[in-house]
C-alpha cells in the first residue's frame, strides 16, 4: 500500500466506530497495520468495551492482547480458540463481565479452573454445546456475587449437580440468577430450585 493510499484510508476509518474497526483490521494485513499501529490504534484502545467475533475461526490471534484489557463483553462463540489462548485472553480482560464461548469446543475445563480468578466479575455466562465441560468448569464460571445468567444449553446435568450449583450460589435459590437450558423440562429459562425441588420429589 503506497502512502496516498494509507492516507485515504486512515481518513475513511476515521469515521467508524471502533467496534467497527477492529472488524475491519481482518480484512488484510495493511488495513490491520493502519487500525493498529496507526492513529486508530489509541481510539480503539481507549473506546472498545465489547468484542464480538463469533464465527470467526482464529481472527482473535490477530487482535493485539492489549486490546481486551478494558473490555466488558467477549463473544468468542464458534471460534477455534486453544485453552492456552482462552487463558491468556481472560486474563488480560481484567474488567470482562459478559463471556459467550458458546461451541468452543478446544477450551479444556482446566484452562477455566486456571482462569477461574480473572472470571469472578462475570454477570452473563453462554458456555452452550460444550460437552467438554461439566458441573465443576459451570461453578468456575459463576461469580458468587455478580452472576445473573447462565446458558448452558447442551450440557446436561444430574440432578445432584444442579443441587450443587445451588447450594454453592445462594442467588441462584432466591431466583435472582437466570439458568437457561433446553435439556431439562423444555422452558426456555428455569429456576434452579424449582428443579430440584422437582428432581428430588419423584
Amino acid at each position: 500500500m503506497n502512502f496516498v493510499d494509507s492516507f485515504f484510508w486512515q481518513l475513511v476509518f476515521q469515521f467508524l466506530e471502533p467496534e467497527d474497526l477492529v472488524a475491519v483490521a481482518g480484512v488484510c494485513y495493511s488495513w490491520w497495520l493502519l487500525v493498529f499501529r496507526g492513529s486508530c490504534r489509541k481510539l480503539i484502545m481507549s473506546k472498545v468495551r465489547a468484542i464480538d467475533i463469533a464465527d470467526t475461526e482464529n481472527f482473535y490471534q490477530k487482535l493485539p492482547l492489549q486490546m481486551f484489557v478494558r473490555i466488558r463483553s467477549l463473544n468468542l462463540s464458534g471460534t477455534t480458540i486453544s485453552s492456552e489462548n482462552f487463558f491468556l485472553l481472560v486474563t488480560a480482560a481484567k474488567h470482562l463481565r459478559v463471556l459467550q464461548i458458546e461451541r468452543c469446543e478446544n477450551i479444556s475445563e482446566d484452562a477455566i479452573f486456571r482462569a477461574k480468578d480473572s472470571l469472578q466479575s462475570l454477570e452473563s455466562v453462554n458456555i452452550s454445546y460444550n460437552s467438554q465441560f461439566g458441573v465443576l468448569a459451570i461453578a468456575c464460571l459463576c461469580s458468587y456475587e455478580s452472576i445473573t445468567d447462565i446458558c448452558f444449553d447442551g450440557i446436561s446435568l444430574e440432578p445432584r449437580e444442579i443441587l450443587f450449583l445451588n447450594k454453592t450460589f445462594p442467588r441462584l435459590r432466591n431466583g435472582d440468577v437466570e439458568i437457561y437450558s433446553q435439556e431439562i423440562g423444555g422452558d426456555y429459562f428455569w429456576d434452579a430450585a424449582d428443579i430440584v425441588g422437582d428432581a428430588f420429589s419423584e
